[in-house]
C-alpha cells in the first residue's frame, strides 16, 4: 500500500491504552497463536516503541517467547505482554493483527452478509483485488480517519481487509479500541460476483452509509454501471457465508462419487496404501443405520452449514379427475401447494446424520438433497425434481 498519497490515514504506530475490552479481545486467541503473534511482534520490532526498556532481567521478551514453559496460563501471557512487555499499550496494527486471527478462527463476533456487484441489470465478476482496494483507500481518504490491514485467508481463497473508520483525529479518540461500528471486514473472493462484508447498519449508522457510497463511487472509476446489490443472506461463520452464496463443493458434497476426488481410485503398483475405492466398496456392505448414514453424508464437519432450507412444490390433483391415459380433464381444480421447510443449527447436516444413524430417520429411502450430495444450502423441488 502507498502511504504517501493518503492524507488522513491512521498510522501503524498509534498506540492504544489497554482497558478490559482489549484485554478480552487478547484472551480470545488460542495460546499457541498468541504465542506465535508475540515472536512476529519481536521479530518484527513492533516492541520497539512500546516495549518497557527499564526491566533489565535475566529473561528477556525474546528468551521467553521462544521457550515458553508449558505450565505458563494465558492469563499469565496477558499479565506479561500487560505489566512487563507491552506496558504502555498495543500498537494499532498489532490489535488489528489479534482481531484477522480472530477472524479466520471465527473466534470474533461478527455478522457476515453479502452483496453482488452488478453492471446494469447482469452479475458483474470482480476484478482485481489489489485495484480494487487501492481505489475504495482514495474515496475513504476524503471522508474519514482510517487505518486497514489485509491478509490472505489461510485455507478460504479470499482476502481479508479491517477497516478502521474514524469522524475525527482527536487524539483521545486515537488510543481507545474502536467500537464495532467503527471496524468493517471484508472478504473478496475470486473472481466472483460477490462481495463479503460484515453486517452493515446504514438505516441508524451515518458512517456505515458514507462508507457504502464510498464503495459504491470506487466501483464505478471502474464503470459507470457498476452497482451493489445486497442479498438477503446472513451467517455468523464465514465459511458458513461462503459456502451458501455457492461458491465452493467441497469432497463430502459428492456423495457416493467423493471416492475420486481425491485422483486416488486409479491406483498405482507402487502404493501399498489400500484405495479409496476399495474402501467405499466396504463401507457399502456393511448394513447397520450407522454405516449407511457415514456413507450418505460422509464427513459433515468439514464445512458445516448453519441453515439449511428446502421449499416443496407439488401439483395435487383430485383422484377422480384423472383417466387411464393419466389426462388431466379439469385442469383448474389442480392447485400447487407451496410448502417451506427450514433447519437451523450449529451443523445442520451433522444433526440430520446422527438421527439416521439413531434410526429416527430412514437414510436408505432419503433424497440426495438432504444429506449434503448437491452442495447447496437452498434446495427448491417441484414435483420430485430438484430444481
Amino acid at each position: 500500500m502507498k502511504r504517501g498519497i493518503f492524507q488522513n490515514r491512521i498510522a501503524d504506530e498509534t498506540i492504544v491504552r489497554y482497558d478490559k475490552r482489549l484485554e478480552r479481545l487478547i484472551m480470545r486467541l488460542p495460546q499457541t497463536q498468541l504465542v506465535e503473534l508475540c515472536k512476529q511482534w519481536v521479530q518484527l520490532q513492533f516492541h520497539a516503541s512500546t516495549l518497557n526498556r527499564e526491566i533489565d532481567d535475566e529473561e528477556g521478551a525474546e528468551e521467553f517467547y521462544w521457550h515458553v514453559p508449558k505450565s505458563v496460563r494465558k492469563h499469565t501471557m496477558l499479565h506479561r505482554i500487560r505489566h512487563r512487555d507491552f506496558p504502555h499499550g498495543l500498537r494499532l496494527d498489532q490489535i488489528a493483527q489479534l482481531e484477522m486471527e480472530c477472524l479466520c478462527r471465527d473466534m470474533l463476533a461478527v455478522r457476515w452478509t453479502a452483496s453482488q456487484l452488478q453492471a446494469g441489470p447482469n452479475p458483474a465478476v470482480l476484478f482485481s483485488t489489489k485495484a480494487l482496494l487501492q481505489t475504495l483507500y482514495e474515496e475513504i481518504d476524503t471522508v474519514f480517519s482510517w487505518h486497514a490491514i489485509e491478509r490472505r485467508h489461510p485455507t478460504l481463497p479470499m482476502t481479508l481487509v479491517r477497516l478502521q473508520l474514524l469522524d475525527t483525529r482527536n487524539p483521545q479518540a486515537l488510543c481507545r479500541l474502536a467500537s464495532k461500528r467503527q471496524v468493517i471486514y471484508l472478504a473478496i473472493l475470486e473472481s466472483s460476483v460477490h462481495l463479503l462484508h460484515s453486517l452493515l447498519t446504514d438505516a441508524s449508522d451515518v458512517g456505515h452509509r458514507l462508507f457504502q457510497q464510498c464503495l459504491i463511487r470506487a466501483l464505478q472509476r471502474f464503470h459507470s454501471a457498476y452497482r451493489i446489490q445486497k442479498l438477503s443472506l446472513t451467517a455468523k461463520s464465514l465459511e458458513t457465508m461462503y459456502t451458501l452464496l455457492g461458491a465452493h463443493r467441497h469432497a463430502g458434497a459428492l456423495g457416493s462419487w467423493r471416492v475420486y476426488a481425491d485422483n486416488t481410485v486409479d491406483t498405482t503398483p507402487l502404493d501399498n496404501q489400500p484405495s479409496a475405492l476399495a474402501t467405499a466398496i466396504a463401507l457399502k456392505r456393511k448394513t447397520t443405520a450407522e454405516e449407511i448414514a457415514d456413507v450418505r453424508f460422509g464427513n459433515t464437519n468439514d464445512r458445516p452449514l448453519d441453515r439449511f432450507l428446502v421449499a416443496l412444490e407439488n401439483d395435487c390433483i383430485p383422484d377422480n379427475e384423472l383417466n387411464v391415459g393419466d389426462k388431466i380433464h379439469n385442469a383448474p381444480l389442480a392447485f400447487r401447494p407451496k410448502i417451506t421447510v427450514q433447519f437451523q443449527g450449529p451443523n445442520v447436516f451433522q444433526g440430520l446424520k446422527e438421527l439416521s444413524s439413531q434410526g429416527v430417520l430412514d437414510v436408505q429411502r432419503m433424497p440426495s438433497f438432504m444429506t449434503g450430495e448437491d452442495g447447496r444450502s437452498i434446495i427448491r423441488v417441484v414435483n420430485g425434481n430438484v430444481q
